[in-house]
């Protein structure tokens, strides 16, 4: 993965805020965990454009992938929960 884990994934998740043109964003293997899958979510309510989002293996649990599901963000079947 490209990201720093958590505090890599806040600087993106600003940045997806504001963004109105991505489409696809492809984070596995980034160790983003449940915090950081947190600032995610809340920058998929900001955020309408994007359509297709990975995030398989970044050690995100129930927390994390229920903040994500809250978002209103419609998840590919892709994006997994770590055990």
């Amino acid at each position: 993965g490209n990201c720093n884990g958590k505090e890599d994934i806040k600087v993106l998740a600003v940045a997806l805020q504001e963004n109105s043109t991505l489409q696809v964003l492809g984070l596995s293997n980034n160790f983003i965990g449940n915090e950081g899958t947190k600032a995610l979510a809340t920058a998929l309510k900001h955020n309408s454009t994007l359509q297709a989002l990975g995030l398989s293996n970044n050690s995100i649990g129930k927390e994390g992938m229920e903040a994500v599901n809250n978002s209103d963000f419609a998840i590919a079947s892709s994006a997994s929960c770590a055990a």
